[in-house]
């Protein structure tokens, strides 16, 4: 855990600020359990162990990193084909600039509210909502996330539930990015 030196010096002049917010017992610990503010989450430590287990020893980081990338791309590739037809497309134009975990995409109006709420009512998709907008910009935006233990089934039922929803809410787009981001994934696969 880190504190900014204004949280710090805030806390220095608190009254009372309560061990839950007393930064100083959490960052300097006398017990193991103080830094987590009391009973320490085992069952997620170990969890977060056998994770980075299968990640480093099992698949390994290089591999790991390759379809995390693979994923990506598919992703883009698909968000690139929507945007062909309609007013879809991806938040960041610059794909260097892009994160390989999660990407945000744009749509008009405030359609990328009514895709999330389509897909998590009709599908049990949930999208995430875009982050750092806002009024009509936050419903003009949505997020996919594509980290951790993910496999092609996954991505591209993400990607095939967001696009039932723009056909069912009659959100023009362009057609073949199911195609274009599982010949993506198939790429991958078969170079291996």
């Amino acid at each position: 855990m880190s504190i900014s030196i204004t949280k710090q010096k805030r806390r220095e002049n608190a009254q009372t600020p309560g061990e839950y917010w007393d930064w100083v017992r959490r960052t300097q610990p006398e017990l193991f359990y103080h830094q987590f503010d009391g009973t320490a989450p085992t069952q997620h430590l170990y969890g977060l162990r056998e994770a980075l287990n299968i990640l480093v020893h099992e698949e390994g980081i290089e591999a790991a990193w390759k379809r995390h990338t693979t994923f990506s791309n598919a992703i883009w590739t698909a968000i690139d084909r929507w945007s062909l037809g309609g007013e879809i497309e991806h938040n960041i134009k610059d794909k260097n600039k892009r994160s390989t975990a999660v990407t945000t995409l744009k749509t008009g109006k405030a359609c990328a509210t009514k895709i999330r709420e389509w897909c998590e009512e009709n599908a049990g998709l949930t999208l995430g909502i875009p982050l750092g907008f806002e009024g009509d910009d936050y419903n003009c935006h949505l997020r996919i996330g594509h980290m951790g233990h993910l496999n092609p089934p996954m991505i591209l039922g993400t990607l095939g539930t967001i696009e039932t929803a723009l056909k069912a809410l009659n959100i023009p787009h362009g057609k073949d990015a199911l195609s274009a981001a599982s010949q993506i994934i198939s790429d991958h696969t078969t170079r291996e």
